[in-house]
């Protein structure tokens, strides 16, 4: 059974495939540099074990339509 990751933690991931640094993704997300990478850490280590397979980034942005 594949682990999945949390609510909070697919939105950090969206955001970071969007482009948003760090830092940004902090701020948007009311949360400090710190917990975000460590949250990005836990889903690239399931990622790495095979337990969770991120969403593939958009090819093109709907801005460039």
């Amino acid at each position: 059974m594949a682990k999945t990751i949390t609510q909070a933690q697919e939105k950090l991931v969206a955001l970071q495939n969007e482009g948003f640094s760090v830092e940004e993704i902090a701020n948007a997300s009311n949360l400090t540099v710190a917990s975000v990478k460590a949250q990005l850490r836990r889903v690239e280590k399931k990622v790495l074990a095979g337990d969770y397979t991120p969403p593939s980034p958009p090819l093109f942005s709907s801005e460039t339509n």
